[in-house]
């Protein structure tokens, strides 16, 4: 009986954790919608969508029927927002200057930022990778 009951409580975390990624996707579509206008480039709109719409969607999906390759499109996200750099000459800062900054975020800066230099270490994507492999392994 408590095996079964540990077994449900995991199925609610594994839920739970495809919802939040779904609305970050859906965070990210508003984002969009909210932000489009003309100075907005077609690829900086299509790397926005792949890194904050694409890759949850394909984690949310691997989380909720637990396939282990989501963990995989979940470690390229964390990579990919773990710690940005903020300056300004950089390629990323002149596909617009939305492309790469995510829906959600809990970042704090770390360096000299008057410059135009610096980074930001978000915590957030790594603690959410290491929850979805912890979800994604089988019982």
């Amino acid at each position: 009986m408590a095996n079964q009951n540990s077994i449900s409580q995991f199925n609610l975390t594994t839920k739970i954790l495809a919802s939040f990624w779904l609305l970050y996707a859906v965070i990210a579509i508003v984002i969009v919608v909210a932000q489009y206008h003309s100075s907005i480039t077609v690829l900086s709109v299509v790397a926005y969508l792949t890194v904050f719409f694409a890759l949850p969607v394909g984690v949310a999906y691997g989380c909720w029927h637990r396939k282990v390759w989501s963990i995989g499109l979940v470690l390229i996200l964390a990579l990919t927002q773990s710690i940005r750099a903020i300056q300004l000459d950089t390629w990323f800062n002149t596909l617009s200057s939305f492309a790469f900054n995510p829906p959600i975020s809990l970042a704090f800066a770390i360096g000299d930022f008057s410059s135009g230099n610096g980074y930001l270490v978000d915590s957030l994507p790594g603690a959410l990778f290491m929850l979805s492999v912890l979800v994604t392994r089988k019982p």
